[in-house]
């Protein structure tokens, strides 16, 4: 996870474009963030799908940016730990997801979307790992820095 997240070569101050970017550039990949359309489930913070040629980020609107941040880190976690990558979404399934966007402002048909991430639980590992992602991105701490401020605090 620290070759991930130091693979990113985020700027001390980063914003929220300059991990979309840094996250576009490790996956070669385009990336679109939209706001959750009105039909998404309550509770839902936000959802990855992988399209043919983008990765589509939905996130549910906030105004704290940092809420904003880490949803958005959460769902990058699943695709650079290719979490997404086995899970087949049918016809359906994705028809009810996105009711209510226009794919084609965004040059996308629901066609286009073959794997998803964000509709199971918290149980699942693959959710602990991207929300520990999440964490890290956001505080900056790896977990050799963990290491290093347990022992000093046990020293105490």
């Amino acid at each position: 996870m620290e070759s991930v997240v130091a693979q990113l070569a985020l700027p001390e101050n980063w914003t929220s474009h300059d991990f979309v970017h840094a996250v576009q550039t490790a996956r070669e990949r385009r990336m679109l963030v939209l706001p959750l359309p009105a039909t998404a489930a309550v509770g839902l913070c936000g959802v990855w799908f992988a399209a043919a040629h983008a990765d589509v980020v939905f996130h549910r609107p906030s105004a704290d940016p940092v809420i904003r941040r880490h949803t958005l880190s959460h769902e990058c976690g699943h695709m650079l730990f290719d979490h997404g990558s086995d899970t087949r979404l049918t016809p359906d399934e994705v028809a009810t997801f996105l009711t209510g966007i226009d794919l084609e402002a965004h040059g996308l048909e629901p066609s286009d979307f073959r794997a998803g991430r964000g509709l199971t639980d918290y149980d699942d590992p693959a959710e602990h790992e991207a929300e520990v992602f999440a964490t890290m991105i956001a505080t900056r701490v790896t977990p050799a820095d963990a290491r290093k401020r347990d022992r000093l605090l046990r020293a105490f």
